[in-house]
């Protein structure tokens, strides 16, 4: 969850939770909508379900976005849920995610980095660059950081990541090597070690099968 919590496959449960504190994710969501825009509340179960919440009607690209995850196991979808009416945040968040106008992503982002008081990604949809997508943490989190904790947990000697948007620029930069896919951003090919076919051709499995191979 782009930093925010560790996925453990072997207990299907998530690991190191950092939770935005209450007081922070209401400043965001406040912040949010001052610029027109509606964030989705992420939590994240001890039984390991991932609850989102979303209050309000969504539009096209909302709705679109919610009936890709709706039939995902371990994914929860509420739209306008009786508990959280009246509330100005929901406990436990991890992320707080936007979808919109590029103009107003980026206002709210510049806002909210200049707050200081949580972790921000702003970065353009590859396929439609008008469009825009916020990601809000706890202060501190970012792909780099959980790129790191999950090499220490691990005893991995090197790491290898791929990416192909903004938001993995830091996850680059730690990494021992750093994969583009063909469709990336410019920033993110130029900040790669390699660069690959683009990410509807099968190109990371097939990268993956010929280091394998190399390396065993």
């Amino acid at each position: 969850m782009t930093g925010a919590a560790i996925w453990d496959k072997s207990t299907c449960m998530f690991v190191d939770k950092r939770v935005i504190p209450d007081d922070i994710a209401a400043y965001v969501i406040d912040v949010c909508r001052r610029w027109d825009l509606r964030p989705f509340s992420y939590t994240v179960s001890d039984s390991g379900i991932v609850h989102t919440y979303f209050n309000g009607t969504p539009d096209a690209k909302e709705r679109k976005f919610i009936s890709e995850r709706s039939h995902l196991r371990l994914k929860r979808i509420h739209i306008d849920d009786p508990r959280t009416e009246g509330l100005r945040c929901v406990s436990g968040t991890v992320l707080l995610f936007c979808i919109g106008c590029r103009d107003r992503i980026d206002s709210a982002a510049a806002e909210l980095r200049e707050s200081g008081l949580c972790s921000v990604s702003a970065y353009p949809d590859i396929f439609s660059p008008d469009m825009a997508y916020l990601e809000v943490f706890a202060p501190g989190v970012s792909k780099a950081s959980a790129l790191l904790r999950l090499k220490e947990m691990t005893g991995a000697e090197s790491v290898t990541v791929f990416g192909d948007n903004l938001n993995d620029l830091s996850m680059m930069e730690a990494a021992d090597m750093a994969v583009a896919v063909g469709n990336a951003l410019p920033q993110v090919k130029e900040a790669a070690d390699v660069v690959i076919d683009n990410n509807d051709s099968d190109s990371v499995a097939r990268y993956i099968l010929e280091v394998s191979k190399t390396a065993f």
